[in-house]
């Protein structure tokens, strides 16, 4: 008697076990985050002065801004003088630091970047200003997930060709976003000098088919992630089933993450 063949789709291999698929995991913590001490200066490297400062940033008034890797949250204090600002850091003594300075920011949390923005159309923008700490991948990530805002993300720097740029621009062209950069001319001070500087700005802008991509993919990176804390392996059935979507857009969700990370 002949053994019924299996559908090629039953035959696939658990979802984690494929070499060539590298999927982000969350960076897991194993220090303890930096903290200011001693006489450490408690600034940022650029301090923005400018009234017009959201209109140069590209950010209208009394928008909705998620302020991650904030530091010692000089330019969430900023930004809080038009819009309605959350602060966010991955330093506990560094997010109390910056409460302690009178702003009009409407909270301060301590949470990585990485895991920030879960739900769609909550904020307008996602920023922060040279959020180096973060790294590539970790940046990469915080692109996908500021693709579920209103608007997206804006990223500003004195660097005028760092690595974000080539992030921006790849996490644009897999999600089919919008991707530019231009500089402006903000007032602020320096540890060496207050006037005008030029500034890189970087946006990432998402629409409504990018936002729906980005979405899906962030709930295939949280089942494989809380399968890989618990040690377990995933079928390509048991994910499909999971986010109720069909094999076509489970790959195509799957071929994405595999592209994104650096």
């Amino acid at each position: 008697m002949k053994k019924k063949r299996v559908s090629s789709a039953k035959q696939l291999k658990p979802f984690g076990t494929n070499k060539n698929f590298k999927f982000a995991n969350i960076r897991p913590i194993y220090f303890e985050a930096w903290a200011p001490s001693g006489k450490f200066i408690q600034r940022q490297g650029f301090v923005p002065a400018d009234r017009f400062l959201g209109k140069k940033l590209g950010i209208t008034s009394k928008a909705k801004v998620l302020v991650f890797a904030g530091y010692f949250g000089d330019w969430a204090r900023a930004l809080s003088k038009t819009c309605a600002v959350k602060y966010t850091d991955l330093g506990p003594k560094m997010t109390r630091l910056a409460a302690t300075k009178k702003s009009n920011v409407k909270s301060f949390t301590t949470r990585p970047a990485e895991l920030l923005v879960r739900r769609p159309k909550v904020y307008d923008w996602s920023f922060s200003f040279e959020p180096y700490p973060v790294g590539l991948r970790g940046m990469s990530l915080v692109f996908i997930r500021s693709l579920l805002n209103k608007k997206g993300c804006k990223i500003a720097e004195r660097d005028k060709g760092s690595s974000f740029v080539r992030i921006s621009e790849h996490i644009s062209e897999i999600y089919g976003a919008n991707s530019t950069v231009k500089t402006a001319s903000i007032s602020g001070t320096t540890e060496r000098s207050t006037g005008q500087h030029e500034i890189t700005i970087l946006t990432l802008r998402t629409n409504a088919s990018a936002r729906k991509k980005a979405m899906l993919d962030l709930k295939l990176l949280h089942y494989l992630n809380l399968a890989a804390k618990n040690k377990k392996q995933l079928t390509f059935d048991d994910l499909r089933k999971k986010l109720n979507v069909s094999e076509k857009q489970l790959e195509e969700s799957r071929k994405r993450l595999k592209t994104a990370f650096f």
